[in-house]
C-alpha cells in the first residue's frame, strides 16, 4: 500500500504480486449475466472489461464462500470513494499483479468518524 498527497487530493495504490485479475472470467461472467451485449463484449477495451469488478453484484466465482464470491465488495468500496468525490480505478496483469488506485478529496475525509 502506497499513500500520497498533492494539491488537496489523497492517493492511494493498494497492490499485491498475485495472480491478477482473469479477464476471460470476467468476460464470461459478463455474458452468462448478460451486463453487455455480445457486440458490446466484442468491442469493449480491457481497461473497460477490468471496470466490470465495481458493478453490484459482480462476481467471477461461480459459489461463494464465507469471505469470496458474494459480489458486494468492490461495488461497495467505488460507491463509497464516489460518494466522496473521488475515483477508484483497477490495473492488472496476469500472473503478476492487481493494483487499485483511490483519488479522494481531503476535504471530504472526516477524520474523526
Amino acid at each position: 500500500m502506497r499513500a500520497d498527497s498533492k494539491d488537496g487530493w489523497l492517493y492511494l495504490k493498494i497492490s499485491d504480486d498475485g495472480r491478477g485479475i482473469d479477464l476471460g472470467a470476467i468476460e464470461q461472467k459478463a455474458r452468462s449475466k448478460k451486463l453487455l451485449s455480445d457486440h458490446a463484449l466484442e468491442s469493449i477495451s480491457e481497461a473497460e472489461l477490468m471496470m466490470l469488478i465495481f458493478e453490484d453484484g459482480f462476481s467471477s466465482l461461480d459459489s461463494c464462500s464465507k469471505y469470496s464470491g458474494r459480489g458486494v465488495g468492490l461495488s461497495a468500496v467505488r460507491e463509497a470513494v464516489e460518494k466522496l468525490g473521488g475515483n477508484i480505478s483497477v490495473a492488472s496483469e496476469s500472473g503478476k499483479y492487481t493494483q487499485f488506485n483511490i483519488e479522494v478529496p481531503f476535504y471530504s475525509i472526516d477524520v474523526n468518524s
